[in-house]
């Protein structure tokens, strides 16, 4: 199941939760094809990873943008649409945007911080 990020509270949340378990995170435009595909991708990789404690989220950057746009400034991480970000023990470990989200780079980073 992907999990919506709604606001500071749900993403400060996430961040404790991934002291327990490595979290993909996503920011998605509704509005853009390139981040449609992407948004596959991360689906995609959901139903393809055999450790099903991992968690995936998502924030809709139209629909929430001060959200996004607040966690952009968290990271330190120049915000981008689509964007999937990997976390772990609160920190961003890896992070790609538009055509670089894909099934084969979200498990390679996934692997990587095994």
């Amino acid at each position: 199941m992907i999990q919506p990020v709604l606001s500071m509270t749900d993403w400060e949340n996430l961040l404790e939760r991934s002291h327990q378990y490595p979290i993909f995170f996503l920011k998605h435009s509704t509005q853009c094809p390139i981040s449609a595909k992407a948004h596959a991708q991360f689906l995609q990789s959901r139903e393809e990873m055999t450790d099903q404690s991992i968690g995936f989220f998502m924030v809709k950057v139209i629909e929430d943008r001060p959200v996004s746009l607040a966690i952009a400034d968290a990271t330190g991480i120049q915000h981008a649409s689509p964007q999937v970000m990997l976390i772990k023990n609160g920190m961003v470990k890896w992070h790609a945007s538009h055509f670089e989200i894909t099934v084969a780079n979200m498990l390679e980073a996934y692997e990587k911080e095994l």
